[in-house]
């Protein structure tokens, strides 16, 4: 009777461990994890049959940089940015799980992908329905703040036959979306296009127009828009 005891104490205790890690799997995900001290939370994120086309914004996972509310910082966590949900899915090599950390915690995070180089991404109050927190990058920031937000939609499209041979008749896409952002004024709509940028400068439109002709930007692209407004700025130009 004893030893039955013993053996169903040891088997609950099994258990408990076994649930402790599957809600917080937080115990070793970089190097610095033993100093983590269980700080970062989440939820399990499980990978199903999809759509064509991702809901993440890169195309595998990349060493981030995090930053946390607290001020904490934590390099080289493998992770991918959602932006269908507007998460950030890490992985914990530890238990070979991923999950969704809770955005409460975050405050921004960094990282270098092939694709769009090095990118900042800040948690900042959407003040517009519906009012929530999102991770918004930033594409510059001075006198203006420049923002982008990306979001992934799933829209209709022919039908076909995903990798499983699953009918479908949605794909996802991406969509990128400008914001100017003060903490005065908060988050304003940002149209990528050239007659938008000297409206921002009305008082000074033709000397705007003329830097723009001199450094050849044509382009109100990321990269064209972060060139623009250095420029503007180191020139001095205000709106």
């Amino acid at each position: 009777m004893r030893q039955l005891i013993i053996v169903i104490l040891l088997v609950i205790s099994s258990g408990a461990v076994t649930a402790q890690a599957d809600e917080n799997p937080w115990q070793k995900v970089t190097s610095e994890s033993n100093q983590l001290k269980r700080k970062l939370t989440g939820k399990k994120f499980y990978v199903t049959s999809m759509p064509r086309g991702t809901v993440f914004l890169h195309d595998t996972y990349l060493p981030v940089r995090l930053t946390l509310e607290d001020g904490e910082v934590y390099d080289s966590v493998m992770a991918r940015y959602n932006s269908y949900l507007d998460e950030l899915v890490c992985f914990n090599d530890n238990i070979n799980t991923l999950f969704t950390i809770d955005k409460y915690l975050v405050k921004e995070f960094e990282v270098v992908s092939p694709v769009y180089g090095y990118q900042k991404f800040r948690k900042i109050k959407f003040d517009k329905a519906p009012k929530d927190d999102r991770f918004f990058q930033v594409v510059y920031e001075g006198n203006i703040i420049l923002l982008a937000f990306y979001k992934t939609i799933e829209s209709k499209t022919s039908l076909y036959k995903d990798e499983f041979g699953i009918l479908r008749d949605t794909e996802y896409a991406l969509t990128e979306t400008f914001y100017t952002y003060s903490p005065d004024e908060g988050l304003n709509r940002f149209y990528p296009y050239k007659s938008t940028f000297l409206k921002m400068y009305s008082a000074n439109k033709s000397q705007v127009r003329q830097i723009l002709r001199k450094n050849k930007i044509s382009n109100f692209n990321i990269i064209g828009l972060q060139s623009a407004f250095s420029l503007i700025e180191q020139a001095g130009i205000t709106q």
